[in-house]
């Protein structure tokens, strides 16, 4: 698996596009957020063609560029999971009506749901529900590499804000600690923001945890 990392708009939304050496010409795309112009310059300028976009939930910062990356590649599917689905048509409910632009995805989506499985190349991204940053918030979970993209439920040194419609606390710090921290230490943790984590490092010194 390699990984590239793109923060993208004000937020510094981490945008990953994940590529694997056996597929090297195809990609996937996690949480195209605001500011997506540079990432299909990155996408061009790679000669990469996306097959999939897996939304770890759907606050505008994250969903930001669906639409633009969706018109440039019309081919692409879009999968968010069932509870957040109603942030995707309401600028309001994902909080982008306060950001650098109201947002809204147009594009079909696809669903899944905690135990689900998606098929990249060779990989395979096992969906994990940590609902509390949002309602429908997830993880994905690549066990052959080790590889967790965490979305905004864990960073490192800190976990995703509860404060906002529909947030709450206590679920995210349970889903954390029972779903996340349960994964093997060497797992390295991709966030939302900030820079990477491993599992053994959150369980150890995260002061939230």
């Amino acid at each position: 698996m390699n990984i590239a990392c793109l923060p993208l708009g004000s937020y510094q939304t981490n945008c990953y596009v994940v590529t694997c050496d056996q597929d090297p010409e195809h990609c996937l795309i996690i949480d195209p957020g605001l500011g997506a112009e540079a990432l299909i310059e990155y996408l061009q300028q790679q000669s990469l063609r996306p097959t999939l976009i897996l939304l770890t939930h759907g606050h505008g910062d994250h969903i930001g560029g669906v639409d633009l990356v969706c018109q440039t590649f019309p081919d692409i599917k879009v999968y968010i999971s069932k509870p957040d689905v109603p942030m995707l048509t309401s600028a309001t409910l994902n909080l982008s009506v306060s950001m650098d632009a109201p947002s809204v995805v147009k594009q079909t989506h696809h669903l899944y749901e905690e135990g689900d499985m998606i098929e990249f190349a060779n990989l395979d991204f096992h969906v994990i529900a940590t609902p509390g940053h949002t309602p429908g918030g997830i993880c994905l979970y690549c066990p052959q590499e080790a590889v967790l993209f965490a979305g905004d439920a864990l960073f490192a040194g800190g976990i995703g804000r509860t404060d906002f419609h529909s947030g709450n606390h206590e679920q995210l710090v349970q889903n954390i600690q029972e779903k996340l921290l349960s994964l093997p230490p060497e797992t390295q943790v991709f966030p939302g923001h900030g820079p990477a984590t491993t599992i053994e490092r959150e369980k150890n010194y995260n002061p939230f945890l």
